[in-house]
């Protein structure tokens, strides 16, 4: 990951923002069970392709079980949370990196940080 990519993540995690995610509360942000739900996800691949689809976060033991449905392409992996940080191994070189935002959306990298994505909670 480039320089400016790694200090401008790095800046991002340090930022003390308490996370609210869909259904968690201040003494819950840790708790795995705030991120259980459905998303709208937007992205950008490493080529610069956008895409959009849905993805689907399920309890799995004490982590997530993630389900991405973009176009004709179905995802899986599996994720933990520690802290901000949700972390998916999805079976690929690279795992996707997400960040919890206050406001319950995931913003993420994937493809060693080349490639973007932001997933939205459904209402």
């Amino acid at each position: 990951m480039p320089l400016s990519r790694r200090a401008a993540l790095l800046a991002l995690l340090a930022t003390p923002t308490p996370v609210f995610s869909q259904s968690q509360t201040p003494s819950e942000s840790d708790d795995i069970t705030g991120l259980i739900g459905q998303y709208s996800v937007l992205g950008r691949g490493a080529t610069g392709q956008a895409y959009e689809g849905d993805l689907e976060i399920t309890a799995a033991g004490s982590g997530l079980a993630l389900r991405w449905d973009i176009g004709d392409d179905i995802f899986t992996g599996t994720g933990t949370l520690d802290g901000r940080v949700l972390t998916v191994d999805w079976s690929q070189t690279d795992p996707v990196i997400y960040v919890v935002m206050p406001d319950g959306e995931l913003h993420g990298t994937w493809d060693d940080g080349l490639a973007t994505e932001k997933a939205i909670p459904k209402l």
